[in-house]
């Protein structure tokens, strides 16, 4: 962009003439698509879709980055391809649900290949910064060196694996059943409605689906079933945060309010899912460094703190929780 901006200050201008591959493609060539301006006279139709194409967007650009392993670039490809499966979810009823049920299957996949990778880093960057922040007495053994060896391996193959995915047959098809869901996308009646009438209905939907999760949560007392409701809402969260973003150009600030509050609840309930998540690889590292004759106390008091950092986190859940169900509610004023 800074070389197009020199160049353009010095005179340059754009040819007028098509390039040489279009010249060779003809009629072969996918006409441009036309930017729609999303307003108060747009339809839902037009508002999902302006989202999917953001999206199909993102995880084309993810893909060269990835690649090249570009910083946090895993990371922006995977929220871009859940941002598109949670939309095709959430507006089930405007773009038909079952001519999509394929491509979110597909979409879930690539999220689970990137995650696969993603989640290592999340960890490996989580240990390390607990282990910086204890005190030099608490630190007994080569804690660092032995984080090391176990996530290099592992982040290596991760890696691997996820270029390798990238390369296949099966996401050169997923790419295509993007680009043809939004050449011809499957709209039912609905989509033709008014956006600022039928979004706010849509988004309390979703709002719905956490609601139940957070409610059975709730109602149990601290295990695993209770961390599995956790972590069925924190799911639930990013489709209601990912619809409300979507019908942001249309419902302006109530909507934008909603996404950053649910941002926060998904940002509480991804720490508390990290920390159960972390407390059985953290065993199993002191496990094996206890079989090496190495001291495992560092490893357990990580463990204490990754247990009572999922014991805050819930207490903050449920404290941001009403503030979220207005929030939901002035979509409709």
């Amino acid at each position: 962009d800074r070389v197009e901006r020199r160049l353009l200050e010095a005179g340059v201008r754009r040819s007028d003439a098509r390039s040489k591959l279009a010249r060779l493609l003809g009629d072969r060539l996918p006409s441009p698509e036309r930017a729609v301006r999303l307003g108060g006279r747009s339809t839902v139709g037009e508002v999902v879709l302006a989202y999917l194409r953001e999206q199909g967007e993102a995880i084309r650009w993810g893909d060269p980055a990835v690649r090249q392993d570009a910083a946090d670039a895993v990371h922006k490809m995977r929220v871009a391809t859940r941002r598109m499966r949670s939309a095709l979810q959430a507006y089930g009823k405007v773009v038909d649900r079952a001519a999509t049920r394929e491509l979110t299957d597909e979409l879930k996949w690539l999220a689970g290949v990137l995650g696969d990778a993603r989640d290592l880093e999340v960890l490996h960057a989580r240990f390390t910064h607990a282990v910086d922040g204890l005190p030099d007495e608490l630190v007994v053994g080569p804690v660092a060196a032995r984080l090391t060896r176990f996530f290099a391996g592992r982040e290596s193959n991760a890696r691997t694996a996820l270029v390798a995915a990238l390369d296949s047959d099966r996401y050169l098809a997923l790419l295509a059943a993007i680009d043809g869901l939004l050449a011809n996308p499957p709209l039912t009646r609905r989509a033709d409605g008014r956006a600022r009438r039928e979004l706010p209905a849509l988004v309390g939907r979703a709002h719905r689906r956490v609601a139940g999760h957070v409610q059975a949560a709730d109602r149990l007392g601290a295990g695993d079933e209770r961390d599995v409701q956790w972590h069925e809402a924190r799911k639930a969260s990013k489709r209601l945060r990912y619809a409300a973003e979507a019908a942001s150009p249309v419902l302006g600030k109530p909507a934008k309010r909603l996404v950053k509050l649910v941002k926060h609840v998904q940002e509480l309930l991804g720490d508390h899912q990290d920390a159960v998540v972390a407390r059985p690889v953290l065993r199993e590292i002191g496990i094996q460094a206890h079989l090496d004759g190495e001291n495992g106390f560092t490893y357990g008091l990580l463990h204490q703190m990754q247990t009572e950092a999922g014991r805050l986190h819930e207490g903050d859940i449920t404290a941001t929780w009403r503030d979220l169900r207005r929030r939901v509610r002035d979509l409709a004023a």
